[in-house]
C-alpha cells in the first residue's frame, strides 16, 4: 500500500505544490526546486537553527518520498487510484444517514417475512427482511 489511509495530512501532489493532472517534467521541475531548496546539505548548521533543521529535514523526506512515488507511472497509478478510493470512503462515510427509521420504509408481505425497502439518494433500493430486524 502506497497511501497511508489513516492519516492523510497532505497529498504527494500538495507536498510537491503540483495539480493532480501535472506531467512527468511539471512534476520533476517542483521536486527539484523543493530539494534544492530544503536538502540537508544546503542548510546552515547552527545550535539556534537545529529544530528548523529538523522539521526542514522531514519536509525534504516528504518531497523526496513524493518524487519516489509520483516519478514513476506505475506507483504513480496505484496512489491514484488508493487516493481516489480513500476520497471515495471518507465521502460515503461522511455522507450515510445516521438514522433510518421504519415508518419511512416501504413494506412488502413475501409470504412468510416482511421485506422492508428505502429508496437510497442514489436512485438504488435498501431493503431487508423482517427476519433480519
Amino acid at each position: 500500500m502506497i497511501l497511508d489511509k489513516k492519516n492523510i495530512e497532505e497529498t504527494h501532489y500538495e507536498v510537491l505544490n503540483v495539480k493532480e493532472d501535472a506531467n512527468y517534467e511539471e512534476i520533476r521541475a517542483s521536486y527539484r526546486s523543493a530539494a534544492l531548496k530544503l536538502h540537508p546539505d544546503k542548510l546552515l548548521k547552527t545550535s539556534d537553527a537545529s529544530r528548523s533543521n529538523q522539521t526542514t529535514s522531514e519536509r525534504f523526506l516528504k518531497v523526496h518520498k513524493a518524487w519516489e512515488i509520483l516519478s514513476n507511472s506505475t506507483s504513480r497509478l496505484i496512489y491514484d487510484k488508493e487516493l481516489k478510493s480513500s476520497r471515495r470512503e471518507d465521502f460515503l462515510a461522511s455522507e450515510v444517514a445516521e438514522e433510518l427509521r421504519l415508518r419511512d420504509m416501504t413494506v412488502e408481505d413475501a409470504g412468510e417475512t416482511l421485506e422492508l425497502f428505502y429508496q437510497c439518494r442514489c436512485g438504488d433500493y435498501f431493503s431487508v427482511d423482517s427476519l433480519e430486524l
